[in-house]
């Protein structure tokens, strides 16, 4: 059995397979292994603004990826609020067309509000796109978002929400106002 003359050593220790795995897992975590996916928070948060945009930076915050819903989600907003007016320019082109002959000063392309509205609501969906975009390769390097960033992106947000729903507005008057010209002209009291 033992042999006196062969030096014992004690037997070796091994840890035990779950150990092992639980630590496999948090190397992963710590290597930036488990991502998570920012769609459905874009899609929920794109769905019906500026409620569900409210709720997805909440759901966001509580699960602890806001640092990266909120560049994400400014940049998709910003996309849709820089195509707003080029829909609304291009869309109404009919209109103008039709309400020409009748009066030049009740078209689309005369009304300096929504002019102004579509112009500020461009340049502010370029920048949030640009500093979302910026923002967000930050984030996802140092897995965190710093005050003045968070600021930035939440004031661009409320400022297109704000302005893309004044130049909505300004665009339903200005083709409620051609509308009413057109039916005025054809007998048709409005």
């Amino acid at each position: 059995m033992l042999d006196p003359t062969q030096p014992q050593y004690p037997e070796p220790i091994t840890a035990p397979a779950q150990t092992t795995q639980n630590l496999d897992g948090l190397l992963q975590k710590a290597e930036g292994g488990v991502k998570t996916s920012t769609w459905g928070y874009i899609i929920w948060g794109l769905a019906l603004p500026p409620i569900t945009t409210i709720l997805a930076l909440l759901f966001a915050l509580k699960r602890g990826v806001f640092f990266v819903v909120l560049p994400t989600l400014t940049i998709a907003f910003s996309a849709l609020a820089v195509l707003s007016p080029i829909f609304v320019y291009f869309l109404f082109g009919p209109i103008h067309i039709v309400t020409t002959q009748f009066t030049l000063r009740q078209n689309i392309y005369a009304d300096v509000g929504l002019a102004l509205t579509s112009m500020f609501l461009t340049i502010l969906a370029i920048a949030g796109i640009i500093l979302g975009v910026y923002f967000r390769n930050k984030a996802k390097k140092a897995l965190t978002l710093g005050t003045i960033p968070v600021v930035v992106l939440l004031v661009i947000l409320v400022l297109e929400h704000w302005i893309f729903w004044i130049n909505l507005n300004s665009a339903m008057s200005v083709v409620s106002k051609q509308a009413q010209i057109i039916l005025n002209q054809q007998g048709v009291p409005f």
